[in-house]
């Protein structure tokens, strides 16, 4: 099967892989990097740990709202209560007291996400690959998806001269998807016209599906079910 190649920005990274076992025919190609410092668009994706830039706006939570749920420390012991997640420092605060989890001490998490009105389960990235070079929480959608919410910096869209436009600079929490590849996480492209390119060879049959079953390619379920059928498809 002919490999298709999609060129980065500058200092982007390419990350290429191929299904292995059952799937080791399949081939995906995609864009996507651990670290984007090409500020593409106005965006830079911030990583646990990294140095922040002074000024910014943060909104580093998912939502300023408690959501009720459990968490399951590494020592086995489970915390019930009402928590937040904070992507900035990848930890939990707990309502009504001091108390937070950094990220190391979690086994995972579940809570009733009131955004999306789920329950949800999510676990220490490291168990889910202990290759995971950032530390956090990441959603195990599918045996071939993982959701993990990064920090996005928002650069200043001020214009002085058309007098338009914010003057502040963000850093908001955003989810990016990976897809699992022979033991590594390829990021799977945000816009739609990239996330089909992925398929590669089988990019018009993978739109037709979508189209079809009305599947969106920003939607988490969405993206785990078009990913299995891929999946099916090629082996």
């Amino acid at each position: 099967m002919k490999k298709n190649l999609i060129k980065l920005s500058s200092i982007g990274l390419f990350l290429f892989g191929m299904f292995a076992s059952e799937v080791s025919t399949a081939q995906l190609t995609g864009v996507g990097t651990m670290i984007d410092l090409s500020d593409n668009m106005g965006r830079m994706h911030i990583r646990t740990g990294e140095q922040v830039r002074e000024a910014s706006v943060m909104k580093p939570y998912l939502s300023e709202d408690y959501f009720n749920g459990v968490i399951t420390l590494t020592n086995g012991t489970t915390v019930p209560g009402a928590f937040r997640y904070n992507v900035m420092d990848e930890e939990l605060e707990m309502m009504g007291s001091d108390q937070k989890y950094l990220w190391k001490v979690v086994e995972k998490f579940e809570w009733d996400n009131k955004i999306t009105g789920n329950r949800e389960t999510w676990q220490n990235i490291k168990r889910i690959w202990p290759a995971f070079e950032y530390g956090g929480f990441g959603l195990k959608l599918s045996d071939q998806v993982v959701a993990k919410y990064f920090m996005d910096y928002i650069a200043p869209t001020r214009d002085p001269k058309m007098d338009v436009g914010d003057p502040n600079s963000y850093y908001i929490a955003e989810l990016y998807h990976y897809a699992i590849l022979d033991n590594k996480l390829m990021e799977i492209p945000k816009s739609k016209n990239d996330f089909f390119k992925m398929f590669g060879d089988w990019e018009k049959v993978m739109k037709k599906h979508a189209s079809k079953e009305k599947l969106k390619h920003n939607n988490s379920s969405d993206i785990a079910e078009l990913m299995a059928v891929y999946y099916r498809t090629k082996k």
